[in-house]
């Protein structure tokens, strides 16, 4: 498989993708998780990832998984609340790794 055939296939992915910079900023996101919040994928690129959040479940983010993510370098079904454009409450199961360094043990 080629690097466009994965790229193709995130895009189409039947959940959401995307990955944030070390600041929280959202770099690349697939279609589904900005069909989910109402908007399109390039409209998404380079908004806070938090802001994308309930208020309940982004200080839950920024309290816990980001704490996690961290220390463990990982995180594994958080549940948490997206907001659409709309002010719609979207359920998401949230996993992520955190890419580069890995804390030391």
């Amino acid at each position: 498989m080629t690097t466009a055939d994965a790229t193709a296939q995130a895009a189409r992915a039947p959940c959401g993708l995307l990955t944030v910079d070390h600041k929280g900023t959202i770099v690349p996101v697939n279609d589904r998780f900005a069909q989910w919040l109402g908007i399109s994928a390039p409209e998404v690129v380079g908004t806070p990832l938090a802001q994308h959040f309930t208020k309940a479940s982004r200080i839950v983010f920024e309290t816990s998984i980001v704490p996690l993510l961290t220390l463990k370098g990982q995180v594994e079904g958080a549940s948490l609340d997206l907001v659409t454009r709309d002010g719609v409450k979207v359920p998401v199961l949230l996993s992520a790794e955190r890419g580069g360094r890995r804390p030391r043990r």
